[in-house]
């Protein structure tokens, strides 16, 4: 039920924050990345929930991925903000390109992490030791 109470305050959530975003007042770049985050998180969590119905249980963890990556761009937006002030570059001049790229650096460490297939579901390791015990692929190191 935790997935299905989550999935409901993203898509109440969702057009809401895309509705402010239309009115934020620091530029037309923050509002274009307020928005595009928006649409982003609602679809991510809307894909992740479509898959998970399916019984899609991998695609569902790596659109749930994306969601969470979506989710913590305020906390690397700060990081990146805050990085830059202590380089002495002043405030107007990062503030709205960082705020309206703010989903992109997230997106790329959750796309590095799906690829790189370090996240492995229960399922998939069953198998993988299911066909190493079964004599299929995989180096049981008992020699040539």
């Amino acid at each position: 039920w935790n997935g299905r109470f989550y999935l409901i305050a993203v898509l109440v959530t969702a057009p809401v924050t895309f509705l402010l975003a239309l009115n934020e007042t620091e530029g037309p770049m923050t509002v274009w990345g307020f928005a595009t985050l928006s649409a982003l998180w609602g679809g991510s969590a809307i894909l992740a929930w479509v898959y998970a119905v399916k019984g899609n249980i991998d695609a569902h963890r790596d659109w749930m991925i994306r969601n969470v990556a979506l989710v913590l761009t305020n906390v690397t937006f700060r990081v990146e903000l805050h990085l830059a002030l202590l380089l002495g570059i002043p405030f107007d001049a990062v503030y709205e390109p960082i705020r309206s790229l703010q989903f992109i650096p997230n997106l790329l460490a959750a796309e590095l992490l799906i690829r790189s297939g370090m996240l492995k579901t229960g399922r998939d390791l069953a198998k993988a030791t299911s066909s190493v015990s079964r004599g299929g692929s995989g180096d049981r190191g008992t020699g040539p």
